[in-house]
């Protein structure tokens, strides 16, 4: 077996380096170049500095978003297991054991992409964290005109982030709920946990 995993393993690798890596560091380093013939060196490494650290601050906080919501859910004995049978000398497999196994390499996952998402606004936050007041006020709210030009749009930024990570979430958690036996959908009827329609309930608040 490990032999034939072998290959694969480094097709797989050489993949990721033509196809990732290269790519990337080309872009990279032609980007690093043009800044430095202007001059604007210092330019490009704010910018990297402030995608790498929303990438990781936003990662991080929505994989253990994530990983915390999954844990809650899968807390206390299954009442009602969900069993798939894959065959007749194959053990059932129990669905809710399976997604405990799952729980964090679902949450790291999920939390590059969110990562990789939030890191794409930082020239948002760059122009929120350097704002600089207009000296004019709009007529209805007597807010500086710099307060819609960089103050709202960072709003609108982590809204938008946070309403993501509680759909996201809320996604992530009802089938987990489902398969464990809190919430069964029958012809008719509805029927959920107590525990498991609170923290359903909070997360449709949010």
């Amino acid at each position: 077996m490990r032999r034939s995993r072998a290959p694969l393993t480094v097709a797989i690798a050489i993949a990721v380096i033509l196809f990732i890596v290269i790519p990337a560091a080309g872009g990279f380093f032609a980007d690093l170049w043009w800044f430095r013939e202007l001059n604007y060196q210092v330019v490009f490494i704010k910018n990297l500095t402030t995608r790498a650290l929303l990438f990781l601050a936003a990662g991080g906080v929505a994989s253990a978003v994530l990983f915390l919501n999954l844990k809650l859910a899968q807390r206390g004995v299954v009442p009602e297991p969900v069993l798939v049978k894959m065959g007749e000398a194959v053990e059932p497999v129990d669905i809710a054991g399976m997604a405990q196994r799952l729980r964090k390499p679902v949450s790291i996952f999920f939390g590059v992409f969110f990562g990789l998402g939030a890191s794409a606004t930082w020239d948002t936050v760059l122009q929120w964290y350097h704002r600089t007041p207009f000296g004019i006020s709009d007529p209805i709210f007597q807010r500086d005109i710099g307060y819609y030009v960089f103050t709202l749009p960072a709003l609108s930024v982590v809204l938008g982030l946070l309403s993501t990570l509680a759909f996201i979430t809320l996604l992530a958690v009802v089938p987990v709920y489902f398969f464990r036996g809190d919430v069964v959908v029958a012809p008719r009827r509805l029927r959920i946990e107590p525990a498991a329609g609170v923290h359903l309930a909070i997360l449709l608040a949010i």
